[in-house]
């Protein structure tokens, strides 16, 4: 069973009033989902921050005015699914999980006040982002997409630990599906921030396509997970790279990144 827990404003939305469900803990699922109103845009009908309780990575999901509960609850597991093959889950995984939540959702209010204040938080630097990226929003025009990839590209506090949200997402599918590969996330985004293309460049025609594609995803902010290997041979590739710019920074994050995997 799926557990989404409500706002006020929430429920309120959705004509419900606001109720509190006992829950089985023990169920060995992804476990629960936090839900707010984004009230700063469109009366809060553009999107809902749906946050993932046990690491904090958060879906913006479209809503309109007259969105029923139902249709929200299909769009939730929608896009669940969604974000899982995007981060390269199998799909056989992908549907393992699914059939772990079932077709039942429970709705309750919020019983969390730290995951509350985690939830609230997002919504303050969704306001922030908004207002000072460009590529993010333009003349109301906001591109739901990149403003979700840097906000689970945002550390944030957990249990009084920092924690990364892709990360301890993927860490958290990796328990249920043990056998996955341990793969983590690159900032290449933040050492690509002027010149994504040139990051690119030092990697054309010297790894595979699908390798090029998911440097070429990361550079431009997107949502991306790699393996030890996939690390390794870039790290290959920039230490023999003529390209001095970028080869130094990209040499001691990939170094970094690879300790991780006990290299």
């Amino acid at each position: 069973m799926m557990i989404l827990r409500l706002t006020t404003k929430v429920f309120k939305k959705f004509k419900q009033k606001p109720v509190f469900v006992e829950v089985d803990k023990s169920e060995n699922d992804l476990g629960e989902w936090y839900i707010n109103t984004a009230d700063s845009f469109n009366s809060g009908n553009l999107f809902m921050p749906v946050m993932h309780a046990d690491s904090l990575y958060t879906m913006l999901l479209p809503v309109d005015k007259d969105m029923s509960m139902n249709d929200f609850v299909h769009t939730v597991f929608a896009n669940l699914m969604i974000r899982m093959i995007r981060i390269e889950v199998p799909r056989e995984n992908t549907e393992q999980i699914m059939k772990l939540y079932g077709d039942h959702v429970a709705f309750s209010k919020t019983n969390s006040k730290s995951l509350l204040g985690n939830l609230n938080n997002i919504l303050h630097d969704i306001d922030a982002i908004v207002h000072y990226h460009e590529d993010v929003a333009k003349r109301n025009n906001i591109n739901m997409a990149r403003l979700e990839y840097r906000l689970n590209a945002t550390p944030r506090t957990l249990n009084g630990e920092n924690v990364w949200p892709l990360k301890a997402f993927y860490s958290s599918i990796r328990k249920l599906c043990t056998e996955l590969p341990h793969r983590i996330p690159l900032p290449l985004n933040l050492i690509a921030m002027r010149t994504p293309e040139q990051t690119v460049k030092i990697f054309k025609d010297k790894v595979p396509e699908k390798l090029l594609l998911k440097i070429s995803g990361s550079s431009y902010g997107a949502e991306v997970l790699f393996n030890q290997l996939e690390l390794q041979l870039m790290l290959k590739v920039v230490t023999e790279s003529d390209s001095k710019d970028l080869s130094s920074e990209l040499k001691r994050i990939l170094n970094f990144k690879l300790e991780e995997f006990g290299c």
